[in-house]
């Protein structure tokens, strides 16, 4: 009975999920899939480092799919729907044979509407694989605590490494549940181990980018965000400000229901790190989708608050419409123009032009057309015969492409993009077959 629940959330989630996984890439997915998904090698994504955009076994994973003939945005989105699927449905069974039915329920609706982790499990990225980590190895330290096993011991290690290899932020989640050891059975020498090999385990596939990775962060210098943790709550809890209120209150109760010197000890743990990161870090790239993993605890928070209190589950239901309403109204519409921006840079470069593009665009490009000379000041317009622009891109360039251009469009898209043209769309496009 509990796990046909949960298996039955994961599948319906799977199924909402694949609705409108043909579109366009976003920035992000685009620039991993051009860079380290769609390349000759599959030992790339161990290999190449885009700043943070690479979740080397993610990457690595999604790799295979391409490999093996999966090349469209359908493919390559069917592992990270997976995973996302894979957690709602653990964390639906887990509920349901814990706190029952109607505490499953809100959980897996609060976690499965929760428009930043749906919008993330349908990214070709590695957030819902670092959940699917996060919820699984926390899941077997219990298990560990009450039924020490070897092969649960194996088990934990590779999930654990799994996270790390997938994205850095699962050290902090690591934190949380080294506080949760400490608390209920004191850090032994089994449980350091553990620790210690998953670390190294997933710190492997950063052998060759780590140092990348640091060169990076330290070109980016510091910048502290006053409002991430408002930023961070909202995504927490369903992505939009407005059931935050709600939401964030019956987190609270839920919260304080189950509340054990345990989940105190692993709270304080993860907020310290956080803190850590937030406050005297201040790293330049710093998003609360990093710390999505909080999603599935939120979501069992608020479920064991409508447990106690059922005259709440409306206010749930409620919260859950406005989350889908405000995601369904782009699944099926594509993030940016890419592709067809994509056409007609290879136009122009069919004809022997040079399309550029500004600041923002050119890591959207990367998984569908080599990408366009980027430019950043208005005296290298002269050079280019298309350019490509956003609507927040700086307004002296966007000024200048005006005066110096005879022809610009639109191309729609949830963000779209200004097209700047020496020559009217039609005669442009025109060119596609010739050389190209």
């Amino acid at each position: 009975m509990v796990r046909g629940v949960g298996v039955a959330a994961g599948a319906v989630t799977f199924g909402v999920y694949l609705v409108g996984s043909g579109r366009s890439y976003d920035y992000d997915s685009s620039e991993t899939v051009g860079s380290v998904i769609a390349t000759p090698s599959l030992l790339d994504p161990f290999r190449r480092q885009l700043v943070y955009n690479n979740h080397p076994l993610f990457s690595f994973l999604d790799h295979l799919v391409y490999s093996a003939g999966g090349r469209s945005a359908l493919d390559l989105r069917i592992l990270p729907i997976l995973f996302g699927a894979a957690v709602v449905a653990i964390v639906v069974a887990w509920c349901a044979g814990r706190w029952g039915i109607v505490a499953a329920a809100t959980a897996g609706l609060m976690l499965g509407a929760n428009s930043s982790f749906a919008e993330l499990s349908r990214s070709v990225r590695g957030y819902s694989l670092l959940c699917l980590s996060a919820v699984v190895s926390t899941l077997l330290v219990d298990r560990l605590l009450t039924k020490p096993r070897r092969s649960l011991s194996a088990a934990y290690i590779v999930v654990v490494a799994a996270g790390i290899a997938t994205h850095v932020y699962m050290l902090l989640l690591l934190l949380g549940q080294i506080g949760i050891v400490v608390a209920r059975s004191g850090a032994t020498r089994a449980w350091l181990t553990r620790w210690a090999a998953a670390i190294v385990l997933g710190a492997l596939a950063y052998v060759d980018i780590g140092a990348a990775m640091v060169r990076s962060a330290s070109r980016a210098g510091h910048v502290f965000r006053p409002r991430f943790p408002l930023a961070l709550l909202t995504t927490l809890l369903g992505g939009t400000r407005t059931p935050l209120v709600v939401l964030g209150l019956l987190a609270l109760v839920g919260a304080a229901a189950v509340f054990s010197r345990a989940l105190l000890m692993s709270a304080a743990a993860v907020t310290a790190g956080v803190l850590v990161i937030w406050l005297w870090l201040a790293p330049l790239e710093l998003y609360p989708r990093f710390l999505i993993w909080l999603a599935p605890p939120a979501a069992l928070a608020v479920a064991v608050a409508v447990r106690r209190f059922p005259l709440a589950l409306p206010l749930v239901a409620a919260a859950a419409f406005l989350m889908v309403r405000l995601d369904a109204a782009h699944w099926s519409q594509d993030p940016l123009p890419d592709r067809q921006a994509a056409v007609l840079v290879r136009a122009t470069q069919s004809r022997g032009g040079n399309p550029c593009v500004f600041p923002l665009i050119r890591g959207s490009l990367l998984a569908y057309a080599h990408a366009p000379k980027e430019v950043t000041r208005p005296t290298q317009l002269r050079n280019c015969e298309l350019v490509l622009t956003l609507a927040v891109d700086p307004q002296s360039l966007r000024l200048a492409a005006r005066r110096d251009f005879e022809h610009h469009w639109l191309l729609k898209a949830w963000t779209p993009m200004i097209v700047f043209s020496r020559l009217p769309q039609d005669e442009l496009l025109s060119a596609r077959g010739h050389g190209a």
